[in-house]
């Protein structure tokens, strides 16, 4: 799918204040930088639509810590020095696995969409939950969450039982989204 309009309209779509439109050129020296080849799909986005804020939600496919659903607010894209942390070079140098997985957007609480570049499942997307709960002991869920969700109990639940999806080690606070980026793009909605 080369054509993101309809999809990014409807999750009320516009560029970030200030963002280097991208180019050809941008996106070959950032896969150069980082030593990755993006999947083509994003790529093409990232050349066309890199830097643009939303108000979107999509389903996380497996059980997570934070829920069902993941919210994002934007996509990363080229930006100058004054808006650094909207860039996804800046995005990429510091977070933790790239440049096997890349970080495409920006959610709650440190959290991230991200994207696998290498491996059996490149081009995978996932949600990153920076508050890395996979690591949390129950009593803080229930310190932290006097009432929580249904499916945060149920992933409590599957963790005690030993019931979770394996994970590679250092992957445990990775939650499958869409296994390509063009999949995920449709799943998204307008948050509400």
């Amino acid at each position: 799918m080369n054509n993101y309009q309809k999809i990014l309209e409807a999750i009320n779509y516009e560029s970030i204040t200030d963002r280097i439109d991208s180019t050809e050129r941008l996106v070959a020296d950032y896969e150069r930088k980082f030593k990755t080849k993006l999947p083509a799909s994003y790529r093409a986005f990232l050349i066309s639509y890199g830097g643009i804020w939303v108000s979107a939600i999509c389903s996380i496919q497996e059980p997570c810590p934070c829920g069902s659903s993941a919210c994002f607010q934007s996509f990363y894209g080229f930006m100058p020095p004054e808006r650094i942390t909207d860039d996804i070079g800046w995005q990429t140098e510091i977070f933790q696995g790239a440049p096997v997985i890349v970080p495409i957007a920006e959610s709650d609480f440190g959290c991230m969409i991200s994207l696998k570049c290498e491996g059996d499942d490149a081009g995978t997307i996932y949600f990153f939950d920076g508050e890395q709960r996979f690591f949390w002991p129950d009593e803080q869920f229930h310190a932290m969450f006097e009432n929580l969700a249904p499916e945060i109990s149920v992933y409590l639940s599957l963790r005690k039982e030993r019931k979770l999806p394996k994970k590679p080690r250092g992957y445990e606070n990775f939650y499958r989204i869409a296994s390509n980026f063009d999949e995920f793009l449709i799943a998204c909605k307008p948050e509400v």
